[in-house]
């Protein structure tokens, strides 16, 4: 089922506002892959990687997404998408990636974190390669990926992108208040854009704006919607 997904094209993507939090406008959307079939979008890119085709699947999803947004009147904003390490380096990707160019857009090639990098001087090449292109860089799932210190310092990101993880639980967490406030530190000293995801409710929502986290996404903001459809905060 998932060769012919992937064969047939038989996907496309929604589309979540990500929100600056102190004037409330939208500075981007992350575009969200979706199938009719009853599988979550992390079985579908397992399965592929499973029968050896995520490579095709995460480029065509990418270079998709990008096309399809193109067609919007959303286009003045940054468009994130999510892309694995391991696809990211390979030839044909980088090449789909330069041809986006004629589009116009403000792409941010979202990098996914929950897969480990195998060769790091390969990865950081790759990533020069696609800035040249006038790609941004995003990280996803700071603070519970794969992703170490010494390799977040080096991939010289755009954004940086924090999991819910540190806006989950009933109380204040002063540990996770601390290594927020450092990372927000560094941020702002290098010119990195920090967004925190997950704010589902009016509680995270108010944590976020009181550890001082700039821009956000999460369901209370605004759920992935088709182009189509007017974003509802």
């Amino acid at each position: 089922m998932i060769k012919q997904l992937i064969e047939k094209g038989d996907f496309y993507h929604c589309y979540q506002p990500i929100y600056d939090l102190n004037n409330w406008k939208i500075i981007g959307y992350e575009a969200l892959l979706r199938t009719n079939h009853d599988l979550e979008t992390i079985e579908i890119f397992e399965q592929a990687e499973q029968i050896q085709l995520l490579n095709r699947l995460a480029t065509s999803s990418f270079t998709r997404a990008a096309h399809t947004y193109s067609k919007s009147s959303n286009h003045e904003v940054y468009l994130f998408i999510n892309i694995h390490p391991s696809t990211l380096t390979t030839k044909d990707f980088i090449e789909e990636i330069t041809k986006l160019s004629t589009l116009s857009l403000k792409i941010v090639c979202e990098i996914n974190e929950t897969e480990q990098i195998e060769n790091f001087s390969e990865f950081t090449n790759a990533l020069d390669q696609l800035r040249r292109s006038g790609v941004l860089i995003s990280l996803d799932n700071i603070g519970i990926g794969a992703l170490d210190i010494k390799k977040l310092i080096e991939c010289k990101a755009h954004f940086i992108k924090i999991d819910k993880f540190f806006l989950e639980g009933e109380h204040f967490d002063e540990k996770k208040y601390l290594f927020l406030n450092l990372l927000k530190h560094y941020c702002h000293i290098q010119g990195i854009k920090l967004i925190i995801e997950g704010i589902s409710s009016p509680k995270r929502l108010a944590l976020t704006k009181a550890w001082g986290i700039d821009y956000g996404q999460g369901y209370i903001l605004g759920r992935p919607q088709h182009l189509n459809e007017p974003v509802r905060v």
